[in-house]
């Protein structure tokens, strides 16, 4: 009897404690999915650019279905410029920076330890191997370079460690993807889908 009981918890702990934590090793962002503005934790979404009033320099975001990752839904497509007749960034004449940002609305990620998201570039308009990503609390902004990209999608998954200068993961506030002067092509197209937190997966 007493053998049997032992069993009981034991099944009991793996399935009543184990289960719910599994269910809950990623958390989506924005799975793009809506092909609507917008993502799925509640916040706006939109492109971006240092001058609004500077025309020649520019970043385009619409949803798509055609270079969606898996065999439904949506991605994001960024189709960024980020050259100019103007200075704006020390050491770097006439280029811009220009992007996309994601409002995170103060978003709990204090149980996850990486970010991820799907990326490729256009092979046909041509696109930078390298952009930055941001993330922000109420305080601070960290960012961390993202490289090699390729026209086919891959997952880049980011150890949240590295973005050294976050200290409130309880209170996330926005996200943000940058074209600046790191880029190697100063015009072109990229695709985005799947961005999440994840846990680490023993």
């Amino acid at each position: 009897m007493f053998k049997n009981l032992i069993i009981c918890f034991l099944v009991f702990l793996a399935f009543g404690f184990l289960s719910p934590v599994s269910s809950a090793t990623i958390l989506v962002v924005d799975d793009f999915d809506s092909g609507l503005p917008g993502n799925n934790v509640g916040g706006e979404t939109a492109a971006w650019s240092c001058n609004p009033e500077d025309s020649e320099q520019f970043c385009k975001m619409e949803l798509i279905d055609t270079e969606r990752v898996g065999d439904a839904g949506f991605c994001l497509k960024l189709t960024y410029d980020i050259t100019t007749s103007r200075d704006y960034i020390t050491d770097f004449p006439q280029t811009a920076y220009n992007g996309y940002w994601s409002l995170l609305n103060g978003l709990d990620v204090s149980d996850y330890e990486y970010l991820s998201f799907r990326v490729k570039g256009d092979k046909n308009t041509g696109h930078t191997t390298t952009f930055w990503i941001e993330l922000k609390d109420p305080v601070n902004t960290s960012g961390v370079q993202i490289t090699g990209i390729t026209d086919e999608w891959q997952k880049i998954k980011i150890s949240q460690e590295k973005f050294t200068n976050i200290h409130d993961w309880a209170n996330l506030i926005e996200l943000m993807i940058i074209f600046n002067q790191i880029a190697t092509v100063k015009e072109g197209v990229v695709y985005i889908d799947n961005i999440a937190f994840e846990q680490r997966v023993f």
